[in-house]
């Protein structure tokens, strides 16, 4: 992890600390969960957190940590791809309903946020999908998260470089404010 996720779940919590009711967290491509966790610990005990990731190398390392730290009853982590959500591959699967209702109270996240064409490779896999646009931008990471807000109360929190165009522009194009 790093000082933008830290960051990011500072920004996150902050943004619904007033909410009265149980919130409901997703962290979509959680990697190992560092977003998503980090912002859990700063809200109240009835808040859960669903996290989705794509990498069969992470999903493993998150389950791992959720229970080393004993959160499997506020936490669960969802294998699939951000861009297919809410999608047919997840009939059967208890968490199929939850994301195609939708409904999060707070999306945190830190996206990929360098292009394949500008990205140095690494030979490190996991490093290389956290960093780099392996399995979509920040435009198709707003188009999920905008799909799985809850209407007019939700709120999503994420980094990316400041010089990138992309960055105000993927909101907008979403329907986010």
């Amino acid at each position: 992890f790093s000082n933008d996720d830290l960051l990011t779940a500072w920004r996150a919590a902050a943004a619904v600390a007033a909410a009265p009711r149980h919130l409901r967290l997703l962290d979509l491509g959680a990697g190992v969960g560092s977003v998503g966790l980090a912002t859990l610990a700063r809200l109240p005990p009835c808040a859960t957190l669903t996290l989705v990731e794509a990498q069969p190398i992470s999903v493993p390392l998150c389950r791992a940590t959720l229970a080393r730290n004993a959160l499997g009853g506020r936490c669960r982590v969802v294998h699939a791809d951000l861009r297919e959500l809410p999608g047919p591959h997840l009939d059967g699967r208890a968490d199929a309903d939850a994301l195609a209702r939708g409904g999060y109270d707070l999306i945190p996240g830190s996206p990929p946020f360098l292009p394949l064409a500008k990205a140095p490779p690494s030979a490190h896999t996991q490093k290389a999908h956290c960093r780099s646009e392996y399995r979509g931008s920040v435009v198709d990471y707003c188009a999920a998260a905008a799909r799985l807000l809850r209407p007019r109360t939700g709120r999503f929190v994420f980094v990316l470089a400041a010089q990138d165009a992309r960055a105000a522009a993927a909101p907008a194009a979403a329907g986010l404010a």
